[in-house]
């Protein structure tokens, strides 16, 4: 007979137990909580990590919030085959296996940082979701937007190297932007009428828009005032459930601010705005901004709505670079503001560090100042490496809306040739990739199209080299792998064959691939592949291994593949019963950044739909189910495609997903009007 212990008052959603024989780990943390890793048996050693950050992300969140943590135990389970990366049970914690276990002598860092990150989140749910738990969807981003906050929070603390703060602009409040650039986005609290609805909004304005919405409002109240209103709101709602407009009662009583009003415009509107500069000098050390803020539509239509927003602005200029000398919220249409001390040759850059969850359009000549500031600081000490991805940013929204040319885009690039940041060269990479749907649909020259590109990541290439070192900092891993990717797709000599060595040496002598650039490598041999022996080779690879972090960098390079003839054969490996039902995904995903191979991807989906919703999901309602869908659906397929598209999901029970299949076919349609507008300007550009 077993007994349980009584639960709390709780949802029953967060109700969870296993049966089984498993391995585990334990300790105790400073306030007495006991924390477990469950994991198969033989993977004890796999479990030290994930305990480690089990203790210290617990420790962290209840000094906090200087709320306890209620339950005398914190078990953690990694599961074979989960349908989440993760779920936060309260007591105990089930991830998908490869989101816990950590290999100790085949790891790379940024698996690591995967970990902390995951595991930070789902106990940061112990207080937002399961203390304290939202009373209906409509505000589902109360425990998944505070979540995805909170892991950047807790794992910066534990671990400064990281520096996950610059990693959320790159990572998180980008992706939020980029899909809430469209007209079929959401706002964070979006109303849902039945439970059938909820899936559909488990996306990135619920998670990383709510994330930034959070990060924009700590820094605008400040962290103690912030966690004031925390800790009075959890208290307060303890064992039972809130609202948002609770949230903000709580925290405007703690900063004496009407947050209210300044938030509401942030959950409850859809969209995010670009607000345009125009500036006069009127005496040598001041100078006026005249402002007008509108709804960004990646379209470049019109806001039928008229949305404004309260937005809270910084201004740094060039006189002062290290602190804004100003600082102001914006509630209007349009606005006015005098600064002093900025002189007449001076840069300005609204939004510094990308704080606010909007975009700026520049006067030219400021934007050549800017573009200047970057290239005359080639270690990078005038402007932060999160300002310079929001200068990049702005720039990339505005030419997809046509306020400005793609071309002023790729020129403003090349300003950081001899940029050294990882983080602001993912998003310069996330920018060439957005782009090169219409680079290719241009027609362009395409040797002048990689000739370009080379300039760009040769110097980066040359300083990072291919082989990892011994001291390597955690970014410099980061910007390796990146670099050694772009290279290889570019087919530069050295760097794939150095890719393709490694490969043959781990198959052939066993000698392991290092981890911090096993993924590019594998990426690099599989992208490059002629036929389908370089796939039986990644599938015997795969077969052998068991670090888990391995078999996914397989399964995710596997879906890089450029022939008709290596993708079939990917495809059919991953749907293999060689492949871990929960991990089948990794390969998909990868495939839906493919431009190249849009109208081969769709057909297949067309003519196996059948066989990739039993083979992947066993149900064709399943949330991987739209994942699959989206891989094989991706924006980069022909507006005549819209229609085609549109039969076929009405013959197939997609519903639940309707609003993602609608971002998809809208993409698709700017991609169309982007070609039409930019195509001559880009064949000169290239020409």
């Amino acid at each position: 007979v077993v007994k349980f212990a009584r639960t709390p008052v709780m949802s029953t959603y967060l109700v969870a137990f296993t049966v089984g024989l498993h391995d585990f780990v334990e300790a105790t943390d400073c306030n007495g909580v006991i924390h477990r890793v469950y994991a198969d048996c033989g993977k004890k050693e796999e479990c030290s990590l994930g305990l480690q950050v089990s203790t210290k992300s617990l420790e962290f969140l209840a000094d906090f919030f200087q709320i306890r943590y209620p339950l005398p135990k914190c078990y953690n389970f990694a599961a074979q085959a989960f349908d989440f990366g993760a779920m936060e049970n309260w007591g105990l914690v089930t991830y998908r296996s490869n989101c816990l276990l950590v290999d100790p002598k085949g790891s790379g860092g940024q698996h690591q940082q995967r970990v902390y990150e995951i595991v930070s989140h789902e106990l940061s749910h112990q207080w937002f979701g399961n203390l304290v738990t939202m009373k209906w969807w409509t505000d589902l981003w109360l425990k998944e937007g505070f979540a995805t906050f909170l892991q950047y929070l807790v794992t910066d603390s534990l671990r400064p190297d990281f520096q996950m703060w610059s990693q959320f602009v790159s990572n998180t409040l980008v992706s939020a932007m980029a899909l809430d650039s469209l007209r079929n986005s959401h706002p964070i609290e979006v109303e849902v009428g039945h439970p059938s609805e909820i899936r559909g909004i488990f996306d990135d304005i619920s998670y990383e828009k709510g994330a930034s919405v959070n990060r924009m409002l700590f820094h605008f109240l400040g962290k103690d005032k912030f966690r004031t209103g925390l800790f009075n709101y959890l208290t307060h709602f303890s064992y039972s459930n809130a609202e948002t407009n609770d949230l903000w009662r709580f925290l405007g009583e703690a900063s004496g601010l009407d947050v209210e009003s300044l938030m509401a415009s942030w959950t409850r509107q859809t969209g995010f705005p670009v607000v345009t500069i125009e500036s006069v000098q009127l005496t040598p050390t001041m100078r006026r901004f005249k402002l007008s803020q509108a709804r960004h539509l990646d379209d470049g239509g019109d806001d039928e709505l008229h949305t404004v927003w309260s937005i809270p602005i910084s201004i740094l200029c060039q006189s002062k670079p290290d602190t804004p000398i100003h600082h102001f919220v914006m509630r209007a249409r349009h606005d006015t503001v005098d600064v002093e001390g900025v002189s007449a040759n001076d840069w300005v850059h609204f939004n510094p560090n990308f704080i606010g969850i909007f975009i700026v359009k520049y006067p030219k000549d400021n934007l050549e100042l800017l573009k200047s500031a970057v290239e005359l600081s080639p270690n990078n000490e005038i402007l932060s490496a999160e300002s310079r991805m929001s200068l990049i940013h702005d720039l990339l929204r505005l030419s997809i809306s046509g306020a400005c040319s793609t071309c002023d885009l790729l020129n403003f690039l090349s300003a950081f040739k001899h940029e050294s940041n990882a983080l602001v060269w993912r998003v310069i990479v996330e920018s060439l990739e957005r782009v090169s749907a219409l680079i290719k649909g241009s027609n362009c020259d395409a040797e002048k199209v990689n000739q370009f590109k080379m300039s760009l990541f040769q110097s980066v290439a040359q300083k990072v080299g291919l082989e990892p070192g011994t001291s390597d900092s955690h970014l410099s891993e980061m910007l390796r792998s990146l670099i050694i990717f772009q290279m290889g797709k570019l087919a530069h000599k050295e760097t794939v064959q150095y890719c393709n060595q490694l490969v043959t040496d781990c198959m052939e002598k066993a000698h392991p691939i290092p981890a911090s650039i096993r993924g590019s490598v594998l990426k690099t041999f599989v992208f490059n592949a002629e036929n389908e022996e370089q796939v039986d080779c990644l599938a015997k690879m795969y077969k052998e291994s068991s670090n888990l972090e391995e078999r996914r960098s397989i399964l995710g390079a596997l879906g890089v593949a450029q022939r008709e003839k290596v993708v079939l054969k990917a495809i059919e490996f991953a749907l293999s019963d060689a492949v871990t039902p929960g991990d089948k995904i990794y390969t998909f995903r990868s495939m839906a950044a493919s431009f190249t191979l849009g109208q081969f991807l769709w057909k297949y989906l067309e003519n196996n739909i059948d066989r990739l919703s039993s083979g992947i999901c066993g149900a064709v309602d399943s949330r991987t189910f739209c994942d699959v869908m989206a891989a094989f659906s991706s924006p980069h397929l022909s507006l005549p495609q819209i229609h085609t598209m549109n039969e076929f999901f009405q013959k197939h029970p997609a519903a639940r997903f309707e609003r993602q299949f609608e971002q998809i076919k809208e993409r698709i349609a700017l991609d169309a009007t982007s070609i039409q507008r930019e195509g001559a300007n880009l064949k000169l550009f290239f020409s």
